[in-house]
């Protein structure tokens, strides 16, 4: 509550110093610049100036916008217009009528011959068209504060569910990782508690650290090496599965553990490349490549698979789908994942920047 109203007395300070600056400055170098106009009349004169703009300025602020143009209507428009019509009549009259009531008493004890002669009448309505135009630009001051402060909490609005969609559509996308790795690990570890306990409990303690960084460490951002930590678990719990040669892996961070990336990005490649891999040909390797170069994380996968399956599997199906989704949402240009499919091999190769700032 104390910040708002912070924010309240500086805008309102804002407002008062620009209305101060571009309407009452003028009129008080105007009547300073004309000795013949000052007197004990003077400030009474310039007082009653600065408060008409001020009240015009704030009536408009306050009430007239929000309730006229401010609901984006025709007719709001020309209430706008016939408020303000009716709001400078008003003050137009208000001003003549202390002016003349202030003015010196040489102004007033004039023959009425002068004071209703042409120069005369001419020199009045110049006055009133100056303060008339003024009063205009001051109302349209006010009309474009308040529809950029508007267009300001419009647009933080928009990006608040801009921000709000993207993290949901993000959490979305994340949980849709292919679950079927799971239903393989348990029974993998299943098979190996009977022939070996030792692997079957190693096995339980990686699923078990695979699973806990999946579902509840869950930050925007994660070092490097707890990315590639996940990422040696998972490979690993596929050793179990498919055996020690049908992986050929290489993961090296180039000395830059702490830099921070997007969590569970390279796992979707590297989940695909076991996925649709031909592991019934120990020739045919599922080759994983991870390093740092050049400031950005590369991953490059590759893996051969049957010619007679359908050629979306050879494209990756939804998981390489949700993970391009998922790098344009994060990194938008600056990642890139690039796949190449050939008769019976697929190859993907991902780069994403390291310590960049998240979108």
């Amino acid at each position: 509550m104390a910040t708002i109203s912070r924010q309240k007395t500086a805008r309102f300070l804002i407002h008062l110093i620009f209305i101060m600056i571009i309407f009452v400055l003028p009129e008080l170098v105007m009547n300073i610049s004309m000795p013949n106009r000052r007197g004990a009349s003077f400030f009474h004169i310039f007082y009653i100036k600065s408060a008409i703009f001020i009240a015009i300025f704030y009536v408009n602020f306050y009430f007239v916008i929000g309730r006229t143009i401010g609901r984006g209507t025709v007719n709001g428009i020309w209430r706008f217009i016939g408020w303000n019509i009716l709001l400078i009549g008003v003050a137009l009259f208000i001003s003549t009528v202390l002016f003349r009531m202030n003015a010196p008493v040489r102004h007033r004890t004039v023959s009425p011959e002068h004071i209703h002669s042409a120069r005369h009448a001419l020199k009045s309505f110049s006055f009133i068209l100056r303060d008339a135009v003024m009063m205009i630009l001051t109302i349209a001051l006010a009309v474009a504060i308040r529809l950029s402060d508007r267009w300001k909490m419009l647009e933080e609005h928009r990006r608040e569910l801009h921000h709000e969609q993207k993290a949901r559509e993000l959490e979305n996308l994340k949980s849709q990782l292919n679950p079927h790795f799971l239903f393989n690990t348990l029974n993998t570890i299943y098979a190996l508690i009977d022939v070996n306990t030792d692997d079957a409990r190693s096995a339980i303690h990686r699923l078990s650290a695979l699973l806990r960084y999946m579902l509840y460490e869950n930050p925007a951002e994660v070092p490097l090496a707890r990315e590639l930590e996940f990422i040696d678990n998972y490979i690993a719990l596929m050793r179990l599965r498919l055996g020690d040669g049908l992986l050929d892996v290489r993961i090296d961070d180039g000395g830059h553990s702490d830099a921070l990336v997007a969590p569970l990005l390279l796992v979707s490649l590297i989940e695909n490349a076991v996925k649709y891999g031909n592991t019934g040909r120990p020739s045919d390797k599922i080759e994983i490549d991870i390093r740092v170069a050049r400031g950005r994380l590369r991953c490059h996968t590759f893996n051969h698979f049957l010619p007679q399956e359908s050629s979306d599997r050879g494209a990756g199906g939804i998981g390489i789908t949700n993970l391009r989704r998922r790098l344009h949402l994060l990194y938008g240009f600056r990642a890139s994942l690039s796949t190449v499919v050939t008769a019976d091999t697929y190859t993907t190769d991902l780069s994403i920047p390291l310590n960049a700032e998240i979108k």
